[in-house]
């Protein structure tokens, strides 16, 4: 009897550690005092939270100088995190009338690294005009408006594979493969391939470079000659234009 309730004991104590995480914010508006658990930037709330930690990206506000609304700023995301935004297209229904925010959660270049497997990007906007990196394995995106992603693999590690892109709009996609880093000029083409990915419902979808269907490595070699990483098991399905 003894041996059982120890036993149910550890089970209990091994599902509430498995479920158990903390909330984070961030909010950018000045006018609103933090608390413990709020940062007005993306890469603070990130370096205070855990792994399988959530963190909440409150919509932007407009900026002072009226040059648009303020970013999150910049990510360089190592660890397993779930970053949810305000999503996008809020006053598209004008049958809403309840008050509520409807702006967007913008942010800057987002780099998920290696050690952030699994983690899932919802309702975030892009601030900037960049490209973002994703170099960890069963990355899921989803609700994202305006992103320009690289999905990379190399020798050093990174693995875009497995990864999900669910409903988001206007964002483009690059299948890379270096050797060293992506914003490294003097990269080379590694023959690793990225498997198992999954595109469905976006919209607006960019798949092209050079009017070709987009698979680029990124690194010129040569007289300008663009060199194809393979790529196998990709899903693309219900995309709209």
């Amino acid at each position: 009897m003894k041996k059982s309730i120890s036993t149910l004991l550890i089970c209990i104590f091994c599902t509430f550690e498995g479920i158990s995480q903390n909330i984070w914010r961030c909010n950018n508006d000045p006018s609103v005092t933090l608390s413990p658990n709020m940062f007005r930037n993306l890469q603070a709330a990130h370096d205070a939270a855990a792994a399988g930690d959530i963190i909440y990206v409150e919509p932007s506000v407009l900026a002072l100088n009226g040059s648009g609304y303020l970013s999150y700023g910049d990510l360089t995301c190592t660890k397993t995190l779930k970053i949810i935004g305000n999503g996008y297209e809020h006053t598209q229904n004008t049958s809403i009338i309840q008050p509520f925010f409807k702006g967007s959660s913008f942010v800057g270049t987002l780099t998920i690294k290696s050690t952030a497997t699994a983690t899932e990007l919802r309702g975030l906007s892009n601030a900037v005009n960049s490209y973002s990196y994703i170099e960890a394995q069963n990355v899921k995106v989803s609700g994202c408006q305006g992103f320009q992603f690289f999905l990379i693999r190399a020798a050093t590690g990174e693995n875009a594979s497995g990864g999900q892109f669910l409903k988001n709009r206007s964002c483009s996609f690059r299948f890379s493969a270096y050797s060293t880093s992506p914003t490294n000029p003097a990269c080379a083409y590694t023959p690793y391939q990225i498997e198992n990915l999954v595109f469905k419902n976006n919209r607006n979808t960019n798949f092209n470079y050079q009017n070709s269907f987009g698979i680029w490595s990124g690194c010129i070699v040569g007289s300008n000659v663009l060199i194809v990483p393979p790529i196998k098991n990709v899903t693309i399905s219900n995309e709209i234009s």
